[in-house]
């Protein structure tokens, strides 16, 4: 199991409280999302098998200084509806995330919107990232949504390039860096030190 950091636990927002995942805590649920088909419809989770092993040595993997997984759950502290993850390339410090909103019941009302949020503040207020990228298919209409609506910016769009519902999908490449991310939020913007290394 990964050792606790210096990195917060957990991120509370207005409805939805994200909690870090260790190997030690995977709720119950999080196994039959991944064996959803509607819920795993974009994902490339949806390309894999899922076992109590395999979903094991997955969350094994992040070891919450690089790479996060955090639940969301309700707030306070209550039904699991699905999961984040951040990775951070420490170099060049630049990350992506991803997310799964497991629960169908959660899939309008902002949700979504509401857990990017927090964590993009975690990712460039405490884990001092420059920049964020994700990539969605083109027929992710819900997450291309979001992103722009968050603020991101379509930095390419390149056809054909992922597989999903019987054809190739364009993959569509999204940014955000932290001093747009500092102006939307209405905050000053961190200063981020560049590796010390050649």
């Amino acid at each position: 199991m990964a050792e606790k950091t210096k990195y917060s636990e957990e991120l509370v927002g207005e409805k939805i409280v994200l909690r870090r995942i260790f190997s030690d805590s995977i709720p119950e649920k999080y196994l039959e999302f991944l064996g959803d088909s509607e819920v795993t419809r974009y994902l490339q989770a949806r390309f894999n098998d899922h076992t109590p092993d395999t979903l094991h040595q997955f969350v094994e993997g992040f070891d919450h200084i690089d790479s996060f997984l955090f639940g969301i759950y309700t707030k306070p502290y209550g039904k699991f509806i699905g999961t984040c993850t951040l990775r951070v390339n420490p170099v060049h410090l630049f990350s992506n995330l991803g997310y799964m909103i497991g629960d169908k019941e959660y899939w309008k009302g902002g949700t979504a919107l509401e857990m990017c949020t927090l964590l993009l503040d975690f990712a460039f207020g405490e884990r001092k990232v420059r920049k964020i990228f994700e990539a969605t298919t083109g027929n992710h209409i819900a997450s291309n949504f979001n992103f722009k609506r968050i603020g991101f910016t379509l930095a390419a769009n390149i056809p054909e390039l992922f597989w999903g519902e019987g054809k190739y999908q364009s993959g569509m490449y999204w940014t955000l860096d932290i001093a747009d991310w500092a102006k939307m939020r209405g905050v000053p913007c961190p200063e981020i030190a560049p590796p010390d290394r050649p």
